[in-house]
């Protein structure tokens, strides 16, 4: 049986960042498709195009935040699975992102 890798859309404006999550992530599971954007215009291509199945996205990105691309995804590919992180010691625990899991 053959099975096709997950299609992964890394969203950060930090190199490193998407180095490091893109390295963990074909390590851990080898069978995985990512394709990263850095910017609104690559993002906004990207959207238009087929789906994901996983979106994992930065919080504190330069040029806009998670939640407005945990939104864009769910309007967009309302079966893709969104993963945000952030650092931790930065206190980024803001009630909107609580209240936009919550709402399914």
């Amino acid at each position: 049986m053959t099975h096709e890798a997950v299609r992964i859309l890394l969203v950060d404006d930090n190199p490193d960042d998407r180095l490091l999550v893109a390295r963990e992530l074909k390590r851990e599971f080898g069978a995985v498709d990512i394709d990263q954007v850095t910017d609104q215009a690559g993002f906004d291509s990207i959207l238009a195009g087929d789906p994901f199945d996983v979106v994992i996205t930065d919080y504190a990105i330069g040029w806009t935040d998670g939640l407005k691309v945990l939104h864009a995804v769910r309007d967009q590919w309302p079966d893709a699975a969104v993963v945000m992180f952030t650092p931790s010691e930065l206190g980024y625990r803001p009630p909107e992102i609580r209240r936009t899991i919550c709402s399914g």
